[in-house]
């Protein structure tokens, strides 16, 4: 079965199923999911857990588990943290320990989020069918004051709308570091009264953690406001300007190829699905595409050159301000765009 996140603790305490499998690129949702599901075993008399990490190899305790059960063996949480999908063998075993259940124990298995194609894999069926496959979502900033207002609530606390505005411009791009502040807020200011802005501000700190996928999408979105502070932000805790521009010059190159066949009169369905371009990414292409001709991603893709050189010193330029004037101009703001037109 497929079980949504928010609905997990209710169905741990309906009932324990054989075997769990979390998938989704939120480690720190992933990690609550696990600790729910851990917990519940424990208190379900699960008395061991062995626990595994990025080995295939290590899936042969599965059938070393099931060849020396006995009628007295304490029942076992089998758990497998993995960065990426199973191999075939390892595949294989899963399979067939979820189509040959003959045991007590549990398996616990959390992986990146896997696509529509990846869930058709024999050894995903055979999990669903037998216990339940948990997809975690990342929580977006459109989303994330309802996450934190959801949060508080469920801890006993009243936050003010100016409060969570500023907590989550505090901690958006980082749940494990709002929760924090949210318990800490819990134990320390008084909770019979709405916690308003300036509590807030005098218990928590400035907690923003961004990636750089977050940036480029907000830069594609026309967000200049939140990605120019999120660039800031990485640059202040020393992130290396590559790990930027590198899925950047990626991004623009694709949006080269697909402003191309736009313009050629190509069905922007076909192309999109041509580039495995998911549907949530669409909507961010489709108003990067309405803002230039494709003449103009093709001299933002040669000023990313530029870029390059002066990161290698071979350009008398600042790196990082280069990346924010070309960022500035692929968010639509114009008046940089003389920028992207001088001579390479």
């Amino acid at each position: 079965m497929q079980i949504k996140l928010e609905l997990l603790e209710q169905n741990l305490q309906a009932k324990i199923l054989p075997v769990y499998l979390i998938c989704g690129d939120e480690p720190f949702l992933i990690q609550e999911a696990g600790s729910l599901i851990r917990d519940a075993a424990t208190q379900a008399g699960f008395t061991e857990r062995k626990l595994f990490q990025n080995d295939d190899k290590e899936f042969q305790h599965l059938s070393s588990g099931m060849e020396t059960m006995s009628l007295f063996a304490d029942k076992t949480i089998y758990e497998f943290r993995l960065n990426k999908a199973p191999n075939a063998a390892a595949a294989e075993l899963i399979a067939h320990w979820c189509n040959d259940y003959q045991s007590e124990d549990l398996l616990l298995i959390t992986t990146p989020r896997m696509d529509k194609r990846a869930k058709n894999k024999a050894w995903v069926k055979a999990i669903s069918k037998l216990g339940a496959v948990i997809d975690v979502y990342p929580v977006n900033a459109k989303q994330f004051p309802g996450w934190l207002r959801t949060r508080a609530n469920a801890m006993g606390m009243r936050l003010s709308n100016d409060a969570i505005a500023i907590l989550s411009q505090r901690t958006e791009g980082n749940l494990l570091a709002a929760n924090q502040e949210l318990q800490r807020l819990n134990i320390l200011s008084d909770t019979d009264h709405e916690i308003d802005a300036d509590t807030l501000r005098e218990f928590t700190a400035d907690n923003a953690k961004f990636g750089q996928f977050d940036l480029i999408d907000s830069c594609l979105n026309g967000d200049s406001s939140r990605f120019v502070r999120m660039l800031h932000s990485l640059r202040e805790e020393g992130t290396n300007i590559i790990e930027i521009t590198a899925p950047l010059n990626a991004e623009i190159r694709k949006l080269c190829r697909i402003a191309w066949a736009k313009e050629a009169g190509d069905s922007l369905a076909l192309v999109y699905k041509q580039f495995y371009v998911w549907q949530a990414k669409q909507t961010i292409y489709n108003k990067a595409l309405a803002r230039y001709p494709v003449k103009v991603w093709h001299q933002l893709h040669n000023r990313l050159l530029l870029l390059d050189k002066s990161i290698k010193g071979q350009a008398n330029r600042d790196a990082w301000l280069t990346l924010e004037a070309i960022l500035l101009v692929i968010a639509g703001q114009r008046r940089f765009s003389k920028f992207i037109s001088e001579p390479v």
